[in-house]
């Protein structure tokens, strides 16, 4: 009787028991899933809380893609922020000092080439009289010729009519009228999208518009009225040079060069870049525009 009763106990306190241990051990698993998901979750987050670096619009040329997500990246000194801050507050004032005294540096170089071409021709011929060489004799400039500046105000021979003319177009027109159109009519002329057919249609825009229909013949207009001449003599001088070499060298120069402008070049540079590139060009430009100005003087 004793066994059948302890029996009959076991087999009564054995459901709860096993229940017991089923619901330890199902306790544990469902924790530990718990745990795992909680887990997953944190990495997920910390995954799309991750700054992404940006990335350029495509489709973009690869050295444009390289340029354009290294740009933000780059840490500026002082006297870059310093610069930064002056031609972002002061676009047109900027503009127009940076391409004036550029203009200006570039003529007086040019005629000092000229005149040391000239002196060259006289020592050859035994001081004899010589055609002034302008335009007509390939043009190099080296550093001897760049550290020639500083003495240039002593030479008695400097056309300031000249000088004065690439002064003004410099500035007008390379500084203020141009930050006007390449960053404020292009824009809305062809949108601020980045991809390749927009920089190619603003690149032949400048190149085939405004490059022989303003850009040029202004220049060509603006010495004439320095020197006292008609603009109709300065458009028949402007003609006759695009007629020889004028158009085929600024295409060589300035097609390459605009692509980097719109295509890298942050807006509030461009001007100084153009600047840049533009103080060899004018170098050229005031050789080839001074083949005549024996007939001025």
């Amino acid at each position: 009787m004793l066994s059948l009763l302890c029996g009959v106990l076991g087999i009564a306190m054995a459901p709860p028991l096993a229940l017991r241990q089923g619901f330890s051990v199902g306790g544990g698993i469902e924790i530990e899933r718990e745990r795992e998901r909680e887990r997953r979750e944190a990495e997920e987050s910390a995954v799309s809380a991750a700054p992404l670096s940006p990335l350029p619009p495509l489709p973009l040329p690869f050295p444009l893609a390289v340029a354009r997500a290294a740009a933000p990246a780059m840490e500026l000194s002082p006297a870059l922020e310093l610069l930064d801050e002056w031609l972002s507050s002061a676009p047109y004032a900027s503009a127009f000092t940076i391409t004036a005294i550029k203009a200006t540096a570039s003529d007086l170089i040019a005629q000092t080439r000229e005149q040391s071409v000239e002196q060259a021709g006289r020592s050859a011929e035994g001081g004899g009289k010589t055609r002034r060489a302008h335009g007509r004799t390939a043009l190099s400039v080296s550093p001897r010729t760049l550290a020639t500046l500083p003495a240039l105000l002593e030479l008695p021979d400097i056309v300031w009519r000249r000088t004065t003319a690439f002064f003004l177009y410099g500035g007008l027109y390379q500084g203020a009228t141009q930050y006007y159109l390449f960053n404020e009519c292009f824009p809305r002329w062809f949108g601020t999208s980045d991809d390749l057919a927009t920089l190619a249609t603003k690149v032949l825009f400048d190149q085939l518009v405004l490059t022989p229909f303003l850009c040029l013949p202004v220049a060509y207009l603006i010495k004439a009225i320095a020197f006292a001449e008609s603009p109709a003599e300065g458009l028949r001088r402007y003609i006759a040079d695009v007629k020889e070499d004028l158009l085929i060298k600024y295409w060589l120069i300035w097609t390459p060069a605009q692509c980097f402008t719109f295509g890298v070049v942050p807006p509030q540079y461009r001007i100084a870049f153009i600047a840049l590139v533009s103080f060899f060009w004018l170098i050229i430009l005031s050789t080839i525009s001074a083949r005549d100005d024996a007939a001025l003087s």
